[in-house]
């Protein structure tokens, strides 16, 4: 009996790491170590401890975090993307994200990867809210966000309208921006997470230029294609009826929605930092307050907390 017994435990064991070789994804949940000399602490979930969330009543407070401190936060957050763990079949580059038309898991990518962000937004009377078309993103019950993507190669181009993609590891084109937002997500035990459907996250070369996600705070970097008075039309992706693109040019509810993240309170470290490219490639920060407000019009609205508007396409 005792023999019998230890075949059946060696044989789970043996099974059950068959099957985790087998698995590809992106194990993107690595803790990130934050210095003791950082003045924000960020804590990591404990286990066996409860996050109880919304308990807050009364008038909420939202402070900014020091220069200093943003940009140990930023330090922090790059130096966490390079220790990603990436598997992929084959090196698939210039790659990008469109918002899914419908709920994760259930084939609203049709054969594209899924891509799922859940946002561990801010607890203290948390507000974080979605409205009108949004495709397959939404709210948890403790008003997190949860996200869903479908990544897709970049074939898109500027059209007569302003959008924007999730940029994962494409090259920016000539005559673009990129819009790269940094999210301050929930300092106290926070449970940011990704993950991947049917494969990993491809390399890219340079790693620092694309969206992170990984750690506490997520950095979203966005291609953004300004309109043009010549009319195109948007690429039309065959394995996907309808999709969703930062924009505000939706005709109504039914196409055209936005996602509120009502991100942390205290010392929020927020920023949107702005890349323009000319014609030739080359790059520039956007500096000029007319020009940030010209590009992030009908994209997104940046501060403590930060708004994302979504247009339906097809």
């Amino acid at each position: 009996m005792k023999n019998f017994t230890f075949k059946a435990i060696c044989f789970f064991a043996i099974t059950l790491a068959l099957n985790s070789c087998q698995e590809e994804g992106l194990d993107i949940q690595e803790p990130v170590s934050i210095t003791d000399e950082l003045e924000k602490i960020e804590t990591t979930f404990n286990e066996g401890d409860v996050k109880i969330e919304n308990d807050f009543s009364g008038e909420k407070i939202e402070t900014d975090a020091s220069p200093m401190l943003r940009k140990r936060i930023e330090k922090e957050l790059m130096e966490s993307f390079t220790k990603q763990k990436t598997f992929s079949r084959r090196n698939n580059n210039n790659l990008v994200a469109v918002f899914s038309p419908g709920l994760p898991s259930r084939g609203s990518c049709r054969g594209a990867r899924e891509l799922n962000v859940f946002m561990d937004c801010e607890d203290r009377g948390g507000s974080s809210k979605v409205s009108g078309w949004v495709g397959g993103t939404g709210t948890d019950r403790n008003k997190n966000l949860k996200m869903t993507f479908c990544v897709v190669p970049n074939n898109f181009k500027r059209t007569n309208h302003d959008y924007a993609v999730l940029n994962i590891s494409s090259n920016v084109p000539y005559s673009t921006y990129r819009i790269d937002r940094l999210f301050d997500n929930e300092d106290r035990r926070n449970k940011n997470y990704s993950s991947y459907l049917g494969g990993g996250l491809p390399r890219t070369q340079d790693q620092t230029n694309y969206s992170n996600l990984t750690g506490r705070n997520y950095l979203l970097s966005w291609i953004m294609y300004p309109k043009t008075s010549t009319p195109q039309q948007f690429p039309s992706l065959f394995f996907l009826e309808s999709y969703g693109v930062l924009g505000k040019f939706g005709i109504n509810s039914s196409n055209q929605g936005y996602v509120f993240s009502d991100d942390e309170d205290s010392r929020n470290a927020n920023r949107c930092n702005i890349y323009k490219y000319s014609r030739n490639g080359v790059r520039t920060l956007v500096s000029n307050r007319n020009e940030r407000t010209s590009v992030l019009r009908n994209i997104l609205v940046e501060g403590r907390n930060t708004t994302l508007h979504i247009s339906k396409v097809n």
